[in-house]
């Protein structure tokens, strides 16, 4: 587990003399208010429940769902989180697995296309990227200020523009420059889109050029997880993340 220890859920609220303990993430007199994203939370005053695992149910979403949220850094959410020394989970999966997530939310997980696209559509939000690597654990971080993602039968495209880098932990461009996969649909082994097997050559799920053969500078899904040639060493954890403005 990456996330021990502070990290823990209530599977049921209680009540006493009209006075409610929520599970995380709800809110109101009797629980009957949820939050419809991280950014919700920390709008709502949330920051001081800092780093936890909350249910969050977005407009379009039929059921509440957990994701790690930092109420405390403007409502932070992490999409995907990768430990490639410690990993016990396997990326290379099916075009269903990759739509309906995978993992646990306190460690390495795929919140999943559709709950992605979700919380994508619910308000305006920067991607984030974040990696430690090589053997001196050094860090690396960007951003893309224009970030959507399309539905199911859209293929799920990835819609990103205007990158910028962390001021002191650039990590580069890996999406929208020699190789730009903006407006790709997403690919899986089983569901390939691509003209070189990217897929099954990167050994796992991802939005890649359908043209290109290098597919991506930024392969988060795959058995080696790569991001631009900035980051040339290993990496060892990467994060994906969803920040509020």
């Amino acid at each position: 587990m990456l996330f021990h220890q502070q990290y823990f859920i209530f599977q049921k609220y209680t009540c006493e003399n009209g006075m409610c303990l929520c599970p995380i993430g709800y809110y109101g007199d009797t629980c009957e208010n949820i939050i419809t994203d991280c950014s919700h939370g920390f709008i709502l005053g949330m920051s001081n429940l800092e780093q936890k695992i909350s249910f969050v149910k977005p407009s379009l979403s039929t059921e509440p769902f957990e994701i790690l949220c930092h109420f405390n850094w403007n409502g932070m959410a992490h999409i995907l989180v990768r430990d490639t020394k410690c990993s016990t989970v396997n990326f290379n999966r099916t075009w269903e697995e990759y739509r309906d997530g995978f993992g646990d939310a306190s460690g390495e997980h795929w919140i999943g296309l559709t709950k992605f696209h979700q919380m994508s559509m619910e308000r305006s939000f920067r991607l984030n990227v974040f990696a430690i690597y090589s053997s001196s654990y050094q860090t690396a971080q960007g951003y893309y200020d224009t970030f959507s993602i399309s539905d199911f039968s859209d293929g799920f495209k990835l819609q990103i523009s205007s990158y910028f880098s962390h001021p002191t932990e650039t990590c580069g461009d890996a999406w929208t420059a020699s190789v730009n996969i903006n407006n790709m649909p997403f690919s899986t082994y089983d569901n390939d889109l691509t003209a070189a097997g990217c897929p099954s050559t990167l050994q796992g799920g991802g939005w890649f050029s359908t043209t290109d053969p290098q597919c991506t500078l930024g392969n988060i899904f795959g058995k080696v997880v790569t991001w631009d040639a900035v980051v040339t060493q290993p990496i060892y954890l990467f994060y994906f993340r969803l920040l509020g403005r």
